[in-house]
């Protein structure tokens, strides 16, 4: 769109030139010809030096990863790397766009006559073409609310779009009729006469003045439009591990603290001699007593989280007791309950049993789709401790969880597949906020022999979300750089226009407008295309990311989106106030002769 708007511009520019070739006799395809040779020529070198600046951009990025964005890989080894099949599919790919956007251009200027492209009136008068065009837009507007309401509709009858993607559909869809219904808007014919003076009068001759260039208007829009959504989208779906850590449903299960031993212990640390047995007197362990300290049995593997580059072979498995499964606890993202017990707690799936001898088990469902390359329903098969092939099925899958490296099955199934791991190695410790750094340091100190590690949950869970994070700002990074070119855009457009109006605005000069009035109608016709991109873009992201508003809407960083769009519109505010003062600097008589 913005190479689109800035070729019409350019040959736009150009029209007396090209109303003079037409009227000594050029034909109008050979000035056609011309006009794209040249615009060829340019669209060349522009996207040469295009590749050159996305290697740039890509190192760039690559940069980050390794420093700044380094949660996200977790190794200092990332390196560019170029391919001449890259660098020939950009090349050849921006020259097309180029290309086809300067015929388009240059095919609607040979829609004009001579003489009206010699007077520099590049506008097309309204025709039943463009009311046929207004037809094709209300059409195309009530074809894409139509499946908008499909797609956020269809994950109450069908599981064949999972919900993020049928709501990111319904927000595209809703962006497309927001968009055709603008410029169905734009042209069709005003309903009423301004006849009544005021400041609304000026606010309604400025909305109109958009139809002066319907095209350019609605690509102005578009692009503030479209790069709206992007970064809204994007931003809703960064997560936080703050908003909820103490509730039972959250990423970290309503627990503070983890742990893990290096030698398992045999003994209940939630029982007093138990304690004492370990070597926690009974005085120092009064601190205990309103904790609650969840024990699992632990088979040692490798990382199957996001901060590992590689696929895990042998995971990490958790054997879970009663205790846990009676607790519940964690969010679910998917699982197979069939009953009203199991929807209302999860854990007891690890209960089922299956006619194949498959063995229940619960994932975190960022592991088990990213690392794992499975899903629910689907089976892992491990190696037991006899060498046996177990399959394990997954019945349910953890969303967002600080539980991402480990796979937990019921204790009982564990001591059938490892019988020879007694005790317990891993720890869920549920304790107040306010004493969570008190146990931390009372049980390292005290389990020091056992090699006792405890950490806080809510770190374990943000040190996962910020892989997602990462990955979203490098996109985010891209969508900005979007919202910095339609910017640029619009300041191109908002110039042209007022150039262009030079004449028009020195007239109404004369006839008594003055310089404020003047200003205020310029200024106000491009805030409504700022305000019509920015309404339309918001609107079909916040569509697009209902399911993560509904869920978690707490978690959602208003602040931030807010702050971004109050940036791009003060950014539009401060484009439209240069151009209008830059047409308001023009000099009366000569654009009055000109006119």
């Amino acid at each position: 769109m913005l190479v689109a708007l800035l070729f019409r511009l350019s040959v736009e520019q150009r029209s007396k030139e090209i109303g003079l070739k037409l009227a000594v006799g050029f034909e109008p395809s050979s000035v056609a010809k011309h006009s794209i040779i040249e615009g060829a020529v340019l669209a060349s070198i522009g996207s040469a030096v295009g590749i050159v600046a996305a290697i740039g951009y890509a190192w760039l990025m690559l940069a980050g990863l390794r420093t700044w964005w380094s949660e996200a890989v977790n190794t200092p080894f990332l390196r560019l790397h170029v391919t001449t099949t890259t660098m020939v599919i950009g090349l050849v790919a921006g020259l097309l766009i180029a290309l086809l956007s300067i015929a388009w251009s240059i095919r609607g200027l040979m829609c004009l006559s001579a003489r009206s492209l010699l007077a520099g009136r590049v506008a097309i008068d309204p025709s039943p073409v463009s009311r046929s065009s207004g037809k094709a837009a209300r059409y195309t507007s009530g074809a894409a609310v139509l499946l908008a309401l499909v797609a956020a509709a269809s994950p109450m009858v069908t599981d064949a779009l999972p919900p993020p993607l049928a709501f990111f559909l319904s927000g595209a869809a809703a962006l497309v009729a927001g968009l055709s219904f603008f410029a169905a808007r734009l042209r069709g014919e005003p309903q009423r006469v301004i006849d009544r003076p005021g400041g609304l009068a000026f606010w309604r001759l400025a909305i109109r003045n958009a139809r002066r260039q319907t095209r350019r208007s609605i690509l102005t829009a578009s692009l503030i439009a479209s790069a709206t959504f992007l970064v809204t989208a994007l931003e809703a779906f960064h997560l936080d591990a703050d908003t909820s850590q103490n509730q039972r449903a959250s990423g970290t299960g309503g627990f503070a603290l983890f742990a893990e031993s290096t030698v398992p212990l045999v003994y209940d640390l939630n029982d007093p001699d138990g304690r004492e047995a370990l070597g926690l007197l009974r005085d120092s362990a009064v601190d205990l007593g309103k904790t609650v300290i969840i024990p699992f049995r632990l088979r040692p593997g490798d990382e199957s989280s996001c901060l590992n580059l590689y696929r895990p072979t042998k995971p990490r498995i958790l054997g879970a007791g009663d205790r846990v499964i009676e607790r519940g606890g964690f969010g679910f993202s998917k699982t197979i309950a069939e009953t009203e017990e199991e929807r209302s707690n999860p854990w007891t799936l690890l209960s089922r049993t299956f006619a194949d001898g498959a063995v229940p088990v619960i994932g975190d469902e960022a592991a088990v789709l990213w690392q794992l390359h499975l899903g629910l329903g689907k089976d892992l098969v491990i190696t037991d401790e006899g060498g046996r092939e177990v399959r394990l099925r997954f019945v349910a899958l953890l969303a967002g969880s600080m539980l991402q490296d480990e796979l937990i099955v019921a204790e009982s199934q564990f001591g059938r597949m490892f019988p020879s791991i007694g005790g317990h190695a891993f720890f869920l410790i549920d304790t107040t906020v306010e004493h969570a750094h008190e146990v931390e340091d009372l049980l390292e100190r005290e389990l020091s022999a056992f090699g006792f590690d405890v950490g806080l949950t809510k770190t374990r869970l943000e040190n996962y979300l910020a892989v997602q994070n990462t990955y979203l700002s490098t996109f985010q990074s891209l969508g900005g750089l979007g919202l910095l070119l339609g910017s640029v855009g619009l300041a191109a457009v908002l110039l042209r226009n007022a150039w262009e109006r030079r004449g028009e605005l020195a007239l109404m000069r004369a006839v008594g407008y003055s310089r404020r009035a003047l200003g205020c109608i310029v200024l106000s016709e491009n805030l409504g295309l700022l305000l019509v991109g920015l309404s339309v873009g918001m609107v079909s992201a916040l569509l697009a990311i209902a399911p993560q508003i509904m869920d978690r809407p707490s978690s959602i960083p208003w602040l931030s989106l807010g702050v971004t769009l109050l940036a791009v519109f003060a950014t539009g505010l401060i484009t439209g106030a240069l151009a209008t003062a830059t047409a308001l600097r023009a000099p009366l008589i000569p654009s009055l002769r000109a006119e």
